[in-house]
């Protein structure tokens, strides 16, 4: 997403004159959907491809849902069950005509019922959409900041870039596990498709044997996107996004970096990424299932936490 983007679920903060019940429909998201909802991110400036919407509506089909004007989808939202212990929310966009009318809070509700069977709900919200989710019985877990930069100049990997190697298929079980230890809740198909989705984009850091990290990304409308990135610390977080930004070349890269890694966010800033706009990450629920933030220096992006 570009720093201009906006959770549509802004327009709670706003008010406008409400269509009739029988104006704007909510109805199940069909494949049929995907084009639309690809042209919706890209006409209000947010990163995805085809490929996304394909991974987001294929994670939770019943999930996933649109809303409609006539016979013009003017809305979406996807949600996710991760292992039946977490759900997330996503992909919460209203066509800008169609803003202030109430319609991204009807979809969330949607979303919300959706996920009405696990005890934690998740999302990642912008500092406007952060009121209407409070309001919502969303609470505030942590802040994260995106970060992109059109020339990357990657630090030398150091003594750990002979521990980094491409992910191989073998490697995702140890790596959904690891991811699941660090999120608070597994996360099996999204790790499976990321890396269906840009296996050149996936490394592992190994010694002796045992898994200490892996960095994943995303091809994007705008930038290349990285993340989940996970290590046991900061130099070899460091070798394992130099791997990726050798593949990447000179494409304009980005990731949304917890705001507790300092030392990691210097190191962002030092290779030519610059802050473009944060994030909250809020928990509806019992708990927020919090799991290994330590050791998360880029998170998978708002769309899949």
């Amino acid at each position: 997403m570009s720093e201009n983007d906006r959770h549509s679920a802004e327009d709670g903060n706003r008010t406008a004159p409400r269509p009739r019940d029988d104006e704007i429909r909510l109805r199940q998201m069909g494949e049929a959907d995907l084009a639309t909802g690809l042209r919706l991110s890209l006409q209000v400036g947010w990163n995805q491809l085809e490929a996304d919407w394909r991974l987001f509506y294929g994670l939770n089909p019943e999930g996933a849902f649109v809303a409609e004007c006539g016979d013009r989808v003017v809305g979406t939202v996807t949600t996710t069950d991760y292992g039946g212990t977490m759900g997330w929310i996503a992909m919460v966009i209203v066509d800008p005509t169609y803003r202030h009318r109430g319609i991204a809070t009807r979809l969330l509700r949607t979303a919300i019922n959706a996920l009405s069977h696990l005890d934690t709900i998740k999302l990642d919200a912008t500092p406007a959409g952060r009121h209407v989710y409070a309001r919502m019985e969303f609470h505030d877990e942590f802040c994260l900041t995106r970060y992109a930069g059109e020339t990357i100049v990657p630090h030398p990997a150091g003594e750990y870039a002979g521990h980094i190697r491409p992910m191989e298929a073998a490697d995702v079980p140890s790596v959904v596990e690891r991811d699941a230890r660090v999120l608070g809740a597994e996360r099996k198909k999204v790790i499976e498709g990321l890396f269906s989705m840009a296996p050149e984009y996936a490394f592992v850091w190994e010694e002796e044997s045992e898994l200490r990290g892996f960095v994943m990304g995303r091809h994007g409308a705008k930038f290349e996107f990285i993340g989940p990135l996970v290590a046991e610390g900061v130099d070899g977080a460091r070798a394992l996004c130099r791997a990726v930004l050798e593949r990447t070349g000179r494409r304009p890269a980005g990731m949304d970096v917890p705001d507790s890694a300092r030392e990691w966010r210097e190191y962002v800033e030092r290779i030519g990424m610059t802050p473009r706009r944060p994030f909250t990450r809020m928990y509806r629920g019992a708990h927020p299932h919090s799991g290994e933030l330590e050791r998360l220096f880029a998170g998978a992006g708002p769309e899949l936490g």
